[in-house]
């Protein structure tokens, strides 16, 4: 995995956990969803670093969106709204 493609999954992650709002996610089915894009070593540290950077907590195998994750990850999913937007309107 290239080091831009773990951003990318590192921020996409985010925003995943981020649209799952106050309820959070339980971790097992986070990587479920993401398991054929990265192994479970590479989902461990993106883990550890979004809970690290105080973006989300990880307590008991659940993840939940801190405030200041939420606003990160919304940033992150209006990025990703616009980018699917343009490929709508460029025939992608």
């Amino acid at each position: 995995m290239t080091k831009d493609n773990f951003k990318v999954l590192l921020l996409t992650t985010l925003a995943a956990i981020s649209d799952m709002g106050d309820d959070g996610i339980p971790s097992g089915n986070l990587y479920a969803m993401l398991m054929n894009r990265c192994d479970l070593n590479t989902y461990n540290i993106i883990i550890e670093i979004l809970a690290g950077s105080k973006w989300i907590t990880h307590k008991n195998h659940y993840l939940t969106i801190t405030p200041r994750g939420k606003e990160m990850g919304d940033k992150v999913s209006q990025a990703i709204d616009g980018i699917q937007l343009a490929l709508v309107f460029s025939g992608r």
